[in-house]
């Protein structure tokens, strides 16, 4: 039997370029076409046979990202959501006490930002776009990291 199913399907908003699910579970954050971001809560239900997903809207992200939204990702810890659009642009967002606000712009990629991941411990956003720059921004102030803390190297070199 194929173990893969559809468990919803719902209108985010506009065309869909990127999700994130928040670390417990309970938030889907959907990028959108049009530069914008927008919040869902997930309800589910436990149900062993057929569980249930049902999304139901909850904000918009307040930032400035100017393209589609190609690159999401929630920090581990859950207090930060990084978005990244096809100019270059990488916002942070405040979870837990921000109610999905940005609270910073950072700057340095040239291209269109395909990924973001998140250190461990959630104080470090690691990026990458289509021109091959790896770039690392502190969370969550957004201030940009020139050498990898890890490896003692410039962070542009690892691409």
């Amino acid at each position: 039997a194929d173990a893969r199913r559809e468990l919803a399907a719902f209108d985010a908003g506009g065309p869909v370029r990127s999700v994130a699910f928040s670390p417990d579970g309970t938030h889907l954050a959907a990028g959108l076409e049009a530069g914008v971001i927008n919040i869902f809560t997930v309800y589910s239900s436990a149900a062993h046979i057929a569980p249930t997903v049902s999304p139901r809207f909850l904000t918009t992200t307040s930032g400035g990202l100017r393209a589609a939204v190609g690159a999401l990702a929630y920090s581990p810890d859950g207090e930060y959501l990084a978005a990244g659009d096809q100019l270059g642009g990488l916002e942070l967002y405040d979870v837990a006490r921000g109610g999905y606000m940005r609270r910073a712009r950072c700057t340095g990629h040239a291209s269109a930002v395909l990924h973001a991941d998140w250190s461990a411990d959630s104080t470090v956003v690691r990026t990458g776009s289509t021109s091959r720059e790896l770039l690392q921004h502190e969370a969550p102030g957004g201030k940009r990291l020139t050498r990898d803390r890890r490896y003692g190297v410039d962070s542009r070199d690892l691409v």
